[in-house]
């Protein structure tokens, strides 16, 4: 069961540093994870609606933050305050450069403070695991969604 777990952590772990900010040729382009990813934009490109009722790559940016901190409380078996996920969909939508620059240092020190998580965390709980994997496939999900908004931003934040 030692060995099992030490793979499912190490696998996590690399996934969530795929994602995050180092290419292992695991499922993203070499210039797909997340720091490089916005590292591409800019306040005015993250603040343009991709449709009449789609989310701003701000609001997407937002809302990863606030669904980080839950998971890991999730994760962590810790209370959890009560959730309001349409919050941030209604309110947020466009950011200055001083408050998109905030927004891109907060969630990197979010993706730090989950991979110590990942590193520390008892995955023979389940909520455990529930959680670390929900954090994985949630953020994946939406760096997703960001690289097809990309796609139908003026110019070309992203070329490939």
């Amino acid at each position: 069961m030692h060995l099992e777990k030490e793979i499912l952590k190490q696998s996590i772990l690399d996934l969530w540093d795929e994602t995050v900010n180092s290419h292992k040729g695991i499922y993203l382009d070499e210039d797909g994870n997340f720091q490089l990813t916005l590292a591409q934009l800019n306040a005015e490109q993250v603040s343009i609606p991709i449709g009449v009722s789609c989310a701003t790559i701000a609001a997407h940016v937002e809302h990863i933050i606030y669904y980080l901190d839950i998971l890991e409380l999730y994760a962590l078996e810790k209370q959890i305050p009560k959730v309001d996920w349409a919050h941030i969909w209604n309110t947020v939508s466009s950011f200055d450069e001083e408050t998109w620059e905030d927004a891109r240092k907060r969630l990197l020190a979010a993706f730090g403070r989950i991979r110590k998580v990942i590193e520390e965390i008892d995955l023979t709980k389940e909520r455990a695991v529930e959680g670390v994997l929900a954090i994985l496939v949630h953020t994946t999900y939406h760096l997703g969604q960001i690289h097809q908004s990309m796609c139908v931003l003026p110019g070309e934040p992203r070329k490939s």
